[in-house]
């Protein structure tokens, strides 16, 4: 995968690379093996006109951190952090949605990428992802996700600025830098959550810091 695809779109190699959005949909059609996506190094944004930059589909594996020009022979022994493969919602939509449930035996896994820019303004949850059951956030970098309440109305709900963990994993991210701005004479907001809301969530080796609310 590379950020607009390339040559045929097929997903046979680099110089045929899929797009993202378009790999998920077509591992999502598999129904008796789960192909792993290995996306290039580079800035994905996905959806540009709607609320979500990216549907996260089932049976996908989807592994950041390549250079782009291994040869045919390549594995996850290639990757290199310095590759850094972001996820970006460019500040105006969610990054990452999942609208279902996930069986357990056609999961979802997204490992080795930065997620950032994205926002609940429109949504009300997950500025960077919404996940569900049986989909798993590995060796992500979530930051630079923000929201804001303004205005005169009164009683806004906010939850998870970065991540709504609605009964999916994350497992070794770091959550850090993500913000949600308050002003206005609007009162009675609630904000649950900057960096991660999780309910029936699964949270293991994670570290969250610098994930702030502030009054402007």
């Amino acid at each position: 995968v590379t950020p607009t695809g390339a040559g045929s779109h097929s997903g046979e190699s680099w110089q045929h690379a899929m797009e993202l959005q378009e790999a998920m949909d077509t591992a999502n059609t598999y129904t008796d093996v789960t192909p792993f996506i290995y996306v290039k190094k580079g800035t994905y944004t996905g959806n540009t006109s709607g609320a979500n930059s990216f549907e996260i589909k089932g049976n996908v594996r989807a592994y950041g951190g390549f250079n782009g020009n291994e040869g045919p022979y390549f594995d996850l022994n290639d990757r290199n952090p310095s590759n850094v493969s972001t996820l970006n919602g460019s500040n105006a939509r969610r990054v990452l949605y999942q609208s279902e449930d996930f069986t357990a035996d056609r999961p979802s896994l997204f490992d080795g990428f930065t997620i950032r820019g994205g926002t609940v303004d429109n949504v009300g949850e997950g500025g960077a992802a919404y996940i569900r059951r049986n989909c798993t956030l590995r060796n992500c970098k979530i930051t630079a996700n923000n929201a804001s309440i303004s205005g005169t109305t009164s009683n806004i709900i906010r939850s998870g600025v970065a991540v709504y963990n609605n009964g999916g994993t994350l497992e070794n991210c770091e959550i850090y830098n993500n913000n949600i701005t308050l002003s206005g004479t609007g009162s009675g907001h609630k904000v649950w959550g900057v960096g991660v809301y999780s309910t029936n969530g699964t949270i293991e080796n994670c570290t969250m810091r610098n994930n702030t609310t502030v009054y402007d």
